[in-house]
């Protein structure tokens, strides 16, 4: 079984930019608002029109395959917020998500952050209903 294989959570940086992008486009294709595939450009120019900083990112590796990931733009020296978050329709349910927030809420922490000031559950109450919210987390 797929999910069986074990998760590494590693920055987004680190992740071929192709195998973002594509995670990102199936990871929305069957929303109720639809987004277009990205090509390179359109991906680039994403991520760079929302600020996203993807060495603060992160993306859950399921062996070689994103199986979620977590786009996170600076705000402040202390404040990230989360641009965009989405999992693999086959990875929805099994907590790769889940593991995903608790990585960037441990790296908050890591950086002094306080764990109270993450608005986790108004992110996930979001997040189901197909938003792509901004709920904010500590950097």
């Amino acid at each position: 079984e797929a999910h069986a294989m074990t998760v590494t959570v590693v920055p987004a940086d680190a992740v071929p930019t192709g195998a973002l992008r594509e995670a990102f486009d199936a990871s929305l294709a069957d929303y109720l608002l639809k987004f277009p595939p990205f090509d390179d450009a359109a991906w680039r120019l994403f991520v760079q029109r929302q600020g996203v900083d993807l060495s603060l990112s992160r993306a859950a590796l399921r062996g070689p395959t994103v199986a979620a990931f977590l786009l996170a733009t600076p705000r402040t020296q202390r404040r990230l917020r989360i641009a965009v978050m989405g999992a693999l329709p086959s990875e929805r349910g099994s907590g790769v998500a889940a593991r995903l927030l608790g990585d960037a809420m441990d790296q908050a922490r890591g950086r002094g952050a306080a764990a109270g000031k993450y608005r986790r559950d108004a992110f996930l109450s979001a997040r189901k209903r197909g938003s792509m919210g901004s709920a904010t987390m500590p950097r």
